[in-house]
């Protein structure tokens, strides 16, 4: 059975961000990969390159199983005596970058391979990348990466689940709009949103789909809750249009406060954890959906580049990804995750 996370966001989201600045990030273990490879007749050759360009990075040590090989001049490396078939990492290490263990399909002869590695400098951050996207700052131990691998579509209700109060267009409009940013730029362009759906019935959650209800009441005394599982996801808003906009609901001046949860509430459904940082996970004044920090926008880029279950230092799995318990966020100073 597939588990999920949950998030909160309270009126008090200005708040939020507090919370993760309680204690420091932890290291990971010691980077290792797969060992026990068996050699083949097959070959496997390609190109590394530094992370997000084509430049060539000359004199990397390549290693699958026992095959070894360094890229030379044009940074291309030939491994011959791998498998012929299945799926392997091969390890890619160089000093002044991040060491690099890449999921590759193995064939007799598979050629055109491009492996990238990220230099260890600015604009990366590797403590940073641990609390973006592998929950260094809530978890007891760093999470593998876990993302949407298609476009999501978004199903929203346009009745409150709790008074069949009808939610006004223009709230409904404003969250598209706001969603529809917040997908390409939270995964570097890769996804866009696959589609709206707006009813009066319930739906539920479902591979492919992200489910947005509303309530009047708020959500166990919050402004909105989000659940995240793999390639599904929902969102719970309060829609309750007495209640007033102010600097810790509404810290980014939202067309509503409802809108305020939504924005914050999407970067979670789109795999990322908190920072410490309002300018990394809010899209920024009027809440476009779009605006966040340049450091998180590059890190989303990069978590979105390599396949879910990416691990410590930047190691890629083979098979399918666990997914964490289901987990609960609260934006007060002295956090409540259990």
């Amino acid at each position: 059975m597939t588990r999920a996370r949950v998030h909160r966001v309270v009126a008090a989201l200005g708040a939020v961000l507090v919370a993760a600045a309680c204690g420091r990030p932890r290291q990971s273990p010691g980077l290792t990969f797969g060992s026990g490879i068996s050699t083949g007749n097959g070959v496997l050759s390609g190109t590394v390159v530094a992370y997000g360009t084509t430049t060539p990075v000359v004199g990397a040590t390549v290693r699958l199983g026992s095959a070894v090989a360094v890229s030379n001049s044009s940074g291309q490396f030939t491994l011959t005596g791998v498998p012929s078939s299945g799926q392997a990492i091969a390890s890619v290490v160089l000093p002044g970058y991040i060491p690099r263990g890449e999921l590759v399909t193995l064939a007799a002869m598979q050629t055109g391979v491009v492996l990238d590695i990220i230099p260890v400098n600015s604009p990366f951050d590797l403590m940073f990348y641990r609390a973006f996207a592998r929950d260094s700052l809530g978890s007891s131990t760093l999470l593998a990466t876990q993302h949407w691998t298609m476009a999501p579509q978004f199903y929203i209700q346009d009745l409150t689940t709790d008074t069949s109060t009808v939610v006004p267009g223009d709230v409904i409009q404003s969250i598209e709009d706001n969603v529809t940013q917040a997908v390409q730029e939270l995964t570097g362009g890769r996804f866009q949103v696959g589609g709206f759906t707006v009813g009066d019935g319930a739906m539920a959650v479902q591979t492919g789909w992200v489910i947005i209800t509303f309530s009047t009441a708020a959500p166990g005394g919050n402004t909105g809750t989000a659940t995240l599982a793999t390639n599904m996801g929902s969102m719970l808003l309060q829609y309750d249009p007495t209640v007033a906009s102010n600097s810790f609901n509404n810290p980014n001046n939202c067309a509503s406060v409802t809108l305020a949860a939504a924005d914050a509430l999407v970067f979670h459904v789109m795999g990322f954890w908190h920072t410490g940082s309002a300018a990394d996970e809010l899209s920024g004044g009027g809440c476009s959906g779009a605006g966040r920090s340049a450091i998180a926008v590059y890190h989303a880029a990069l978590m979105y580049s390599r396949p879910p279950g990416n691990i410590d230092q930047d190691t890629d799995t083979v098979g399918a990804t666990s997914v964490p318990a289901t987990r609960i966020e609260c934006a007060w100073p002295s956090g409540c995750r259990r």
